[in-house]
């Protein structure tokens, strides 16, 4: 057998190949074990990665307890605190039929009539507790009274002294003038001799400086007066360091010579005082505020034409503050006297200011304040003390009577409350409204005594008319709208218009009525009867159409059974359209924040009578949740806020409304009998059944509201009835009844609107 030699050349290629396979080999178990070392780090950091997300977790899992233990306490607290609120509203019950007994006393002789009533004398709880106002009371906030500043600074108007006292009427100029004449220098430095502790030329102007000064010359001036044989009316309060009942603390205020000096309440209040210090002038944000704050606190507490406050601010510069019903009018008055020597002593002449008529005008301003302000506070009904226990309402500032049933603008009407129970109050400019409960006794002396209900109120203007609302929904004869009694309109100078009306009782409260131990198909009927007034002044009864845009919590009542929807101040009359709703109205947001519906807080410019009834199943809904919910919880506390911004309250309602079961979940009624629940359930799918409206956010931001095409009455008449029928039946449902009749005898108007149809 013949063999081929290895070739030499062959041989070494073969070895070069298999050393670099080697070392390809070898580089490579090199790569994997550097590879290794790197997962093995990578691991490791790994595992102390977890090791930290696991401390993180138990950190977590800490503050996550913390915050339920925290919760808890709130809760608890809130439980607390409504326990402590219906202690109170019972103690304030006790204290008005304590009122009311003694009110039984006979009247003086000179009135001719007597206050007598039967022992079961009947009082009215016309509404809950008063709203929160819009204007919430600060503690040292002045980020809220730059808001305020921001807000109102449009309506601030720059006067001369002289034009802002003919404002207040021509016996102010004129004593102004005749005060300002006679003071003679001698007269001043008779004042300035009371001063204590006088301001040098050299001391600067600080904060507690002007207060000191300010403070020190009223009290001089006041003793100046009472020495004369004047009588003074106004006392002066520093309140620098003394809150009133709100816990606010204006820097000093002129009170009634009368008022008690432990407790100091707003309506003690005549004129109200704010100081700063030399950096601040008479534009500061913060010091505007304040005085805001401090008017709409006044105006809250009485009806009143005009409210004065002052400040000083600068080198000693003091400025007067009118505000009336639509503006804050202000004047420069004077310097602050800066005097040339601090004091005197026997045998020299009094201290003289620096320049000779430095402090004059400042010092006869507030003689004349003394003057006029002891007769004259700026309150709507003439007298001292404004509104008092007994009225007549001939003796208010009326420029006509629309209405005068049996002469009552002779009779005398006792208010059973010294404060309003209900209205806008919180509001200072604008539509604002104070309501009091009261008694009518007429004049002919056969005893016969009515309780009613006496509101006063601003609105703007001929179209935003309570009593021309109210007359044209009784007019149409629609149900369950309380009788006007009294109207009459205000004399003023203003762009708003002044109205009183004197209505019928009302009865109580729905929220009051819901907490009873009545019976569910009365609850159910006084609801029924709440939707059958909206859909019946939809329906267009004699080519008209009326719509209330304020339906809350506290203008829907009950009257033996009966219920009755007051507060037609925001109601409009317009003729009858495709859809029920009037044109754009130039006024995107009307009614009470908690009870606006979604379209309204979304500020859609067209309310339509579903709105209506909207804000009447939110009502229902907060009825339910005062009474078989968790009223302590947050959410109960945010949604029925009426503080809340309309933004912050929008988000809040799409999250709740978003589906039946969020709907039901947040309200908690486990302890809610059935009947009451499904209720809810079916009012919730009238108005937002997803399956026919779309999400809720979608149904808010539409140009028009579908549900307008699809309800009718009959739906809503037949969603109360359904759930009736595993009721016992206890009684009759009258207003269920003529709610089926109308939805039997009627369909509501369909199709879109234009803005011609509601002209």
């Amino acid at each position: 057998m013949q063999t081929t030699p290895n070739h030499p050349t062959s041989t070494a290629t073969t070895d070069v190949l298999l050393s670099r396979m080697l070392q390809a080999i070898e580089n490579l178990a090199e790569s994997q074990k550097a590879m290794g070392e790197r997962q093995d780090r990578t691991l490791q950091a790994v595992e102390k990665l977890g090791e930290r997300q696991d401390r993180t977790l138990q950190a977590v899992e800490k503050l996550g307890e913390r915050q339920d233990r925290t919760l808890q306490a709130v809760e608890k607290l809130g439980e607390r605190l409504e326990l402590r609120l219906e202690k109170q509203d019972e103690t304030l019950n006790l204290l008005r039929e304590s009122i009311v007994a003694q009110q039984r006393t006979p009247l003086s002789a000179s009135r001719g009539t007597a206050w007598m009533s039967p022992p079961d004398f009947p009082t009215s709880t016309y509404s809950v507790r008063p709203r929160k106002a819009a204007l919430m009371p600060s503690y040292y906030d002045a980020a809220l009274y730059r808001r305020l500043a921001t807000r109102w600074r449009d309506r601030l108007v720059h006067f001369q002294l002289y034009g802002l006292l003919e404002m207040l009427g021509n016996d102010w100029f004129e004593e102004w003038m005749e005060i300002y004449g006679r003071t003679t220098q001698e007269d001043l430095d008779r004042i300035l001799a009371q001063v204590p502790k006088p301001s040098s030329p050299g001391e600067p102007w600080t904060e507690k400086t002007h207060q000191r000064v300010f403070g020190d010359l009223v009290k001089a001036v006041e003793v100046q007066l009472v020495g004369n044989g004047a009588r003074a009316g106004l006392k002066w309060v520093d309140t620098h360091k003394t809150s009133l009942e709100n816990r606010r603390k204006p820097d000093g205020i002129f009170a009634r010579a009368d008022a008690p000096a432990g407790k100091l309440a707003w309506r003690d209040v005549v004129a109200v005082c704010e100081f700063k210090g030399s950096r601040a002038q008479r534009d500061d944000s913060v010091l505007i505020g304040q005085l805001i704050q401090d008017f709409t606190n006044v105006a809250a507490s009485q009806p009143r034409r005009f409210m004065l406050g002052m400040s000083v601010v600068a080198q000693g510069d003091v400025y007067v503050h009118l505000c009336t019903i639509d503006r804050i009018y202000y004047s420069f008055v004077g310097k602050l006297p800066r005097l040339a020597s601090a004091g005197t002593t026997s045998g020299q002449k009094p201290p003289r200011p620096a320049h000779s008529n430095e402090g004059r005008a400042v010092m006869c301003f507030l003689q004349l304040l003394y003057k006029q302000l002891g007769q004259d506070r700026g309150y709507l009904a003439q007298g001292p003390e404004g509104l008092s226990e007994d009225i007549r309402l001939r003796d208010l500032p009326l420029a006509s009577v629309e209405i005068d049933e049996n002469d009552y603008q002779n009779a005398t009407i006792k208010l059973l409350n010294d404060c309003p129970i209900g209205g806008r109050r919180g509001q200072l400019f604008g539509s604002r409204s104070w309501i009091y409960e009261a008694a009518v006794v007429h004049s002919s002396g056969n005893n016969n005594i009515m309780l009613a209900v006496l509101k006063i109120h601003w609105c703007r203007g001929e179209g935003a008319s309570e009593i021309r609302a109210h007359r044209k929904v009784l007019q149409l004869g629609l149900p369950y709208v309380p009788q006007l009694r009294f109207a009459g309109i205000i004399k003023n100078n203003s762009d708003l218009r002044g109205e009183v009306l004197l209505i019928e009782d009302a009865g109580i409260n729905i929220g009051y009525y819901f907490m009873r131990p009545e019976s569910i198909h009365k609850l159910i009927d006084v609801f029924a009867g709440y939707i059958d007034l909206i859909l019946e002044g939809t329906a267009g009864i004699g080519g008209t159409s009326v719509m209330h845009r304020d339906i809350s919590m506290a203008n829907l009542l009950v009257a033996n059974d009966k219920p009755r929807v007051i507060d037609w101040g925001c109601g409009i009359a317009y003729p009858s359209s495709h859809d029920g709703s009037p044109p754009p109205l130039g006024q995107s947001v009307t009614g009470t924040t908690p009870y606006m519906s979604v379209r309204t807080l979304c500020q859609q410019d067209k309310h339509s009578y579903v709105d209506d009834l909207e804000s009447v199943f939110l009502v229902y809904s907060h009825c339910l949740c005062l009474k078989y919910g968790n009223r302590a919880s947050q959410w109960c506390k945010g949604m029925w806020d009426g503080s809340s911004e309309l933004s912050c309250l929008l988000d809040k309602r799409k999250v709740w409304l978003e589906s039946q079961n969020t709907y039901m979940r947040e309200m908690d009624l486990k302890r809610c009998p059935d009947a009451l629940s499904s209720l809810a359930v079916r009012l919730y799918e009238l108005l937002f059944d997803p399956n026919l409206y779309g999400q809720l956010d979608n149904l808010a931001k539409r140009p028009d509201d579908p549900r307008l095409t699809h309800l009718t009455a009959a739906k809503w008449a037949d969603a109360i009835h359904s759930v009736t029928k595993d009721i016992a039946p206890e009684g009759p449902m009258p207003c269920l009844d003529r709610l089926r009749s109308f939805a039997s005898s009627s369909s509501l108007p369909t199709g879109p609107v234009s803005a011609a149809d509601g002209a």
